[in-house]
């Protein structure tokens, strides 16, 4: 098994072929040609370019941060390779909202007249990650209330004083 180059007779080969080497024996005037059938295999050098939303998961490896990793192994042909991963790792980013309103709330264009927890999902320009908001909400309703009132020459409500019959309203 020959990776990458092969030195026969004091020459480099760097490539798959069939070379030959002619020389003199010491004791012999006879030209003697040694031949050389030469398969050169390869190291692998690959690169890869990966996004990825908190974390990322490469050759059984965690990376939570972005750089630049290598991974070395034995190729198929036997031959010292390396892998080279070009990773950028977006974190996503989740934002809870409290708010605290009368009767409705629009948000996201979504009306709510319920108090509760709502969650919006999106993904930012630009990101691969999706950001997940939340709203916990509280509804609080207004009150209509009606009375009924038999008074004689004047009524006081609300610090009013009414001297004729009506219907009258009281906004708080």
């Amino acid at each position: 098994l020959v990776c990458d180059e092969y030195t026969w007779n004091g020459t480099a080969f760097t490539t798959s072929g069939t070379y030959t080497f002619d020389h003199t024996q010491q004791s012999s005037t006879c030209t003697n040609v040694d031949t050389l059938y030469l398969t050169i295999n390869y190291g692998s050098q690959n690169s890869y370019h990966q996004d990825a939303c908190e974390q990322y998961t490469w050759h059984d490896v965690f990376y939570n941060e972005s750089g630049t990793y290598t991974y070395d192994y034995t190729n198929d042909d036997g031959c010292p390779s390396t892998d080279t991963l070009h990773l950028d790792i977006n974190q996503h980013d989740d934002t809870a909202y409290y708010v605290t309103t009368c009767d409705e709330y629009t948000w996201n264009g979504t009306t709510y007249t319920t108090s509760g927890a709502y969650t919006f999902d999106h993904t930012q320009q630009g990101s691969t990650c999706t950001n997940i908001d939340t709203l916990y909400l509280t509804i609080n309703y207004g009150s209509h209330n009606s009375y009924h009132q038999d008074a004689g020459d004047q009524f006081s409500w609300h610090e009013i004083i009414y001297t004729q019959s009506g219907t009258y309203t009281y906004t708080s």
